[in-house]
C-alpha cells in the first residue's frame, strides 16, 4: 500500500526546518510556507529536489489541491 505524504510532512520527516529548506532549495523562507499551503505554484524542478532533498520518491508526495491547479512548467504556456 502506497502512503503518501504531504511537502510540510516530507520536510519535517526528514528533519528540516522551512528556512534550512528554502536555503537547499535556493528560494525564500515564505516561498517554501506558501508552496506547503497551496498558496504558490511548484514547479516540477522544485518537487523534484524536494523529494530528493528528503529522501521521499516524487510520486509519494501529494499537493495541496490549490498548488496542482496553479502547477507550472516553464515550457508551458500560462494562457488560460
Amino acid at each position: 500500500m502506497q502512503r503518501l505524504i504531504s511537502l510540510a510532512g516530507a520536510r519535517v520527516t526528514a528533519g528540516l526546518t522551512q528556512q534550512e529548506m528554502a536555503d537547499k532549495l535556493g528560494i525564500h523562507r515564505s516561498h517554501v510556507n506558501a508552496m506547503e499551503n497551496g498558496k504558490a505554484p511548484i514547479r516540477p524542478a522544485y518537487l523534484i529536489a524536494w523529494a530528493s532533498i528528503t529522501g521521499f520518491d516524487v510520486k509519494d508526495i501529494f499537493l495541496p489541491s490549490e498548488s496542482t491547479e496553479k502547477m507550472t512548467d516553464d515550457s508551458e504556456s500560462t494562457e488560460k
